[in-house]
């Protein structure tokens, strides 16, 4: 498991680098937001634009986010693939993520999150976008082809965990079973 030693190590081979008003990890400019401000301004666009916009927003920010992310961690680490995949998943727990768990890889990938900051109480559909978003990102940049993410279980629905189905488009769109969660696909094309 990664944790504060695995992020203080990565500091110490200068790949965290505190300074001057920034913090940089492998590269990246990142903040510390508090979760609570994240989860409000997600409210605040749901009141604006409803649950969809706001749900198809915070998921093209965060799937950039999770692009970046992905070719930042190959940048500096030993992993491709699979692995890669893997390493952010751990990175991402250690982050606060919430506990991440890649079940399945390839072509059609299964990810479980407990104790994802994204839950909300007593909700009729399900609200860790960024975590879709990051997903999808990631995946997009590690498997070099246009790969989405749907949460098709969520503990603000009441499931026990939060679950993720990673594929391309048409891998989604083709299965029955994952045709009440289309709404959570963009018909818009993006890059990131």
């Amino acid at each position: 498991m990664f944790d504060f030693f695995h992020f203080a190590n990565l500091a110490r081979k200068g790949y965290i680098h505190f300074g001057e008003g920034k913090i940089k990890i492998t590269g990246m400019r990142v903040l510390l937001f508090d979760v609570e401000s994240l989860n409000a301004f997600g409210n605040e666009l749901e009141d604006i634009f409803g649950y969809n916009g706001a749900a198809h927003f915070l998921y093209r920010m965060s799937a950039y986010g999770g692009s970046r992310a992905a070719k930042a961690h190959k940048r500096f680490s030993d992993y491709e693939g699979d692995d890669l995949v893997r390493y952010i998943a751990k990175m991402s727990t250690g982050a606060g993520w919430g506990k991440i768990v890649v079940k399945d890889i390839n072509p059609v990938s299964e990810i479980v999150v407990h104790d994802s900051p994204f839950v909300k109480r007593k909700k009729k559909n399900p609200t860790c976008h960024y975590l879709r978003g990051f997903f999808a990102g990631a995946a997009t940049y590690i498997r070099k082809s246009r790969h989405e993410c749907i949460e098709i279980e969520c503990r603000s629905t009441g499931a026990g965990k939060c679950k993720f189905i990673v594929a391309k488009k048409k891998d989604i769109l083709g299965n029955k079973q994952y045709r009440s969660y289309l709404n959570q696909i963009s018909e818009f094309e993006f890059d990131y």
